[in-house]
C-alpha cells in the first residue's frame, strides 16, 4: 500500500520555495535571520527575471501553476500595441505572484509611467504582516525587468 505524503503544516506555507530548497532541515520553521533578511526581494527578483520553459502554458490549468511556468511570459502578440502590452504585463504581473509568491497578501500592481521604452509598476502588499512595497521597471525595448526594493 502507497504511503500519502504528509500535508504542509501552515508555518510551511510560509517559506518559499527556494528557501526550502536551501535549507538543510525544511521541516522546521523559518529561522529569525529568514524572516529578518530582504530575501523576500531576492526572490522576486529571481521570479520576474525568469521566464516560463514553454509557451503556451497558461491555457493548460494542471501545469501553469507548475516549475516549468515559473517566470514572466515576456511574448506579445505581434499585433499589440505598446499601451496594451502594458496592461497585459501588468495583469501578467498579477498572476505570477498569485501563483508562486503565496507569501504577499493584499496585492496591488499600479502603473506608474508608461513612459516608452521604460514602464514603471509599482508593486504593494503585505508580507509578513508588514507593508511592502517595491518598484518593478519593465523596460519594452529590452524585453527586461529591473527591481527597485524602495519604492
Amino acid at each position: 500500500m502507497a504511503q500519502r505524503a504528509a500535508p504542509f503544516s501552515s508555518e510551511l506555507m510560509n517559506i518559499s520555495l527556494l528557501q526550502r530548497l536551501a535549507d538543510d532541515t525544511p521541516d522546521q520553521p523559518e529561522t529569525e535571520w529568514e524572516i529578518k533578511s530582504n530575501w523576500i526581494f531576492d526572490e522576486l527578483r529571481m521570479l520576474f527575471d525568469s521566464r516560463p520553459r514553454i509557451a503556451g502554458l497558461e491555457k493548460n490549468n494542471s501545469v501553469n501553476h507548475t516549475v516549468i511556468n515559473y517566470g514572466l511570459a515576456e511574448g506579445f502578440p505581434s499585433e499589440s500595441l505598446p499601451v496594451a502590452r502594458v496592461e497585459i504585463i501588468r495583469q501578467r504581473i498579477v498572476t505570477l505572484l498569485a501563483r508562486f509568491e503565496t507569501r504577499l497578501t493584499e496585492v496591488n500592481v499600479m502603473v506608474h509611467q508608461p513612459d516608452f521604452p521604460w514602464v514603471e509598476f509599482v508593486i504593494q502588499a503585505q508580507w509578513n504582516e508588514q507593508p511592502l512595497s517595491c518598484l518593478l521597471i519593465w523596460d519594452d525595448a529590452m524585453s527586461t525587468f529591473y527591481l527597485n526594493e524602495s519604492a
